[in-house]
């Protein structure tokens, strides 16, 4: 019966995060494959929308921490939102690799879509860093997701999805890059109050929503902008003929 408790083994690096975030007992590798593609040219929309992403290292000695700002790809809305997305990768500071692909991994992401489909999964399997926990609700971290995530497994949640190619196209997850990177002190209480809470993020996601009737005021306002007017040339008579010249008399004799 233990296996019904814990479906799915969810250590969690950012390689095997990349290649299956539900971890190694589950299967749908064809429909995986697809759906890898499919966030792969989402993310590629949303580079050339936005030319990058804003984010920030930050380095404890036991963790690297990515702290990267995803736009949201919502179109029909106020404006921009970007989610928090938190990446947090431990590492032994006597024995530091040059890559940090298959070191274990925390995640977190203020999109609502992370909390209310995965927010119990990442907390039931120890994959929440500890200095986030306030930013997901109780209720999330301890109502099991029935109609959203049965399974309980990961999932491809697309903000920590983008974060992750962004990542790895930066080649931030090569130790000597991220550190360069650096220039704040790692604060993790001066990062936390920096990022708002999934709840937080979800009103600031209803609160930027275009209404139906707001769009159908849009809408109808773009179907009546004027047209270019073409403007119509007169035509003009040509004159046939010679021109008369009138003779001018000599003056002095000239």
């Amino acid at each position: 019966m233990a296996e019904d408790k814990k479906k799915f083994d969810l250590k969690l690096t950012l390689s095997t995060f990349l290649k299956n975030p539900s971890g190694s007992n589950s299967a749908y590798l064809a429909s995986r494959k697809l759906i890898i593609a499919s966030l792969r040219d989402a993310f590629n929309k949303l580079i050339k929308k936005h030319k990058t992403f804003v984010y920030y290292t930050f380095d404890t000695g036991k963790e690297l921490i990515y702290h990267i700002k995803i736009p949201s790809e919502r179109e029909e809305a106020k404006r921009v939102i970007y989610y928090d997305v938190i990446f947090e990768i431990e590492y032994d500071k006597n024995s530091i690799p040059t890559y940090f692909d298959n070191n274990s991994l925390r995640v977190f992401s203020n999109s609502p879509s992370f909390g209310f489909t995965y927010g119990y999964v990442v907390a039931k399997n120890d994959l929440l860093p500890k200095w986030l926990d306030k930013k997901v609700s109780k209720e999330m971290k301890n109502k099991k997701p029935t109609k959203r995530n049965p399974v309980e497994s990961l999932g491809f949640e697309k903000s920590l999805y983008f974060a992750a190619l962004f990542i790895k196209e930066k080649k931030l997850n090569l130790y000597s890059n991220a550190k360069k990177n650096i220039k704040l002190k790692p604060n993790k209480k001066l990062i936390s109050s920096g990022i708002r809470s999934i709840e937080d993020k979800t009103k600031e996601y209803h609160l930027t929503k275009i209404t139906k009737k707001e769009k159908d005021k849009r809408d109808k306002k773009d179907s009546q902008m004027p047209t270019k007017k073409t403007t119509k040339t007169k035509k003009v008579k040509r004159v046939t003929g010679t021109k008369k010249i009138t003779k001018v008399s000599k003056v002095n004799g000239r």
